[in-house]
């Protein structure tokens, strides 16, 4: 397989995973070929596992991430350990790539058992009709968004402590495919006297009137200001928000208006892939959680397969197996609880997908 076109041809036009290439241009473009990686039976490829590489910002900091997704082996070619390899391969390339971390979208067995963990923080909140009603600002206006309001729109993302630092091709793809995290979606550009102060994009509504709202761009009193005209402009009758830990000033102003929230869960699962490197790369975060004197303290170590260590102050926590060590960093509410200095940095800030959905 030597180009985009080949890999198209014989394994996704025409076939059930003809929607995935539609829906993601941002995988399946010439651009990102070398990180399509399959085998392939003669001319047939029978299984694939696809990456994107994206820069991120932590809290502050910059991250590399690994995105994964689209992976299918074809079900005659099951149980040879084909995706496994590719995962594997993956992964290295990944890491001599520069990659900290592997985000992957989705909890296989597959990853589980490659020390793959619950990543991510998503607590779900349903507005209804009535609640975006008590919220309505009727200053703000809903229109379609256009790709002359990208500017705008990656300037509001911006705004995010934690966020994918994106490539305006992740933008221009957007219209392309009217794709975010595996829906079809509208993208509405909320105004106040023409200036673009927020954006939405919409999933179209269920058979009940309920959409998705998987990226959101503004703040609090923008976004909730706006959904009762974002709702009429939809049609859907109820909307939910997977929000974030940053995301806490909408929640509170939801809450109030009398929406529903349930409780938060994990929104994909994480591979580490180069912990030294990424324990550096989130120094300034440990500066701005423990202080400088303490964060100076800290040294981070990968001695022997398997063990991770945390040391602070001629003290050390050693940490057994990659999943181990990946939930020590990112999930919250282990036991037992993790230790001083470690309990004021971690769980470090964590990603929401949105356009970067892969």
């Amino acid at each position: 397989m030597t180009s985009l076109s080949d890999l198209v041809d014989t394994v996704f036009r025409g076939g059930p995973g003809d929607r995935m290439f539609r829906q993601y241009p941002q995988l399946f473009n010439e651009a990102n070929l070398d990180n399509l990686l399959v085998f392939a039976d003669g001319d047939r490829v029978v299984s694939h596992y696809g990456m994107t590489r994206r820069w991120a910002c932590l809290g502050g900091c910059t991250v590399q991430m690994a995105c994964a997704g689209a992976v299918a082996t074809y079900e005659d070619y099951r149980g040879k350990g084909l995706a496994t390899q590719l995962l594997e391969a993956s992964a290295t390339k990944a890491r001599n790539d520069g990659a900290d971390m592997a985000m992957i979208s989705g909890g296989r067995g597959l990853y589980r058992r490659n020390g793959a963990v619950d990543y991510g923080f998503a607590a779900p909140v349903h507005v209804g009709a009535a609640e975006a009603e008590r919220l309505h600002n009727p200053s703000l206006e809903a229109r379609e968004l256009t790709e002359n309001d990208i500017d705008a729109c990656a300037a509001l993302y911006a705004g995010r402590s934690s966020r994918f630092i994106r490539p305006v091709d992740d933008w221009q793809w957007f219209f392309q495919s009217r794709g975010v995290m595996d829906s079809p979606c509208r993208g509405l550009a909320v105004t106040d006297r023409g200036v673009v102060c927020g954006y939405l994009m919409i999933a179209e509504p269920d058979a009940a009137g309920a959409s998705r709202v998987p990226e959101f761009g503004g703040n609090d009193h923008t976004v909730s200001g706006a959904l009762a005209s974002i709702m009429r402009a939809c049609g859907s009758k109820t909307l939910r928000f997977d929000l974030q830990e940053q995301d806490a000033p909408l929640r509170t102003a939801l809450e109030r208006a009398g929406c529903r929230a349930d409780a938060p869960a994990s929104s994909c699962t994480l591979m580490l892939l180069n912990f030294p490197q990424l324990m550096e790369r989130l120094r300034p975060w440990f500066e701005a959680r423990a202080g400088l004197s303490a964060a100076r303290m800290m040294s981070f170590g990968h001695p022997e397969q398997g063990v991770f260590v945390f040391a602070c102050g001629g003290g050390e926590t050693r940490i057994e197996g990659r999943g181990a060590a990946a939930s020590f960093i990112f999930r919250p509410g282990l036991e037992p609880a993790k230790p001083h200095p470690w309990n004021r940095i971690f769980p470090a800030p964590s990603l929401w997908y949105g356009l970067n959905y892969v």
